[in-house]
């Protein structure tokens, strides 16, 4: 369950859109029963359902985790856009008089 949790947290970081989103960690949960049916093929032990069901749990925990870490990052983004002192107009301004004498 937390080794597919970490897959889908990398996956869901991959593409941009939503539905490229949940296409990535379908694949994640179909990969997870694909490698229980190689268990069940190679070591003949019996399919377990709820291996999968675990796995797409630990999908689903990454993916949600996955998008709180990037909310949190944008909202960390939105509140530290205050403009550097270099970028204000009251600087620029004082910039161009110091070049070009003071503005009439």
């Amino acid at each position: 369950m937390v080794a597919f949790g970490g897959i889908a947290l990398g996956v869901y970081s991959w593409p941009r859109r939503y539905v490229g989103k949940l296409i990535a960690n379908g694949g994640v949960i179909v990969s997870a029963a694909l490698i229980e049916l190689l268990q069940s093929y190679f070591y003949g032990s019996a399919y377990k359902w709820r291996d999968v069901r675990d796995d797409g749990i630990g999908v689903m925990v990454g993916c949600l985790l996955a998008t709180v870490i990037i909310v949190w990052a944008n909202v960390a983004r939105q509140r530290g856009k205050a403009r550097p002192e270099h970028q204000t107009r009251a600087f620029y301004e004082a910039r161009v008089s110091a070049k070009t004498g003071p503005r009439p």
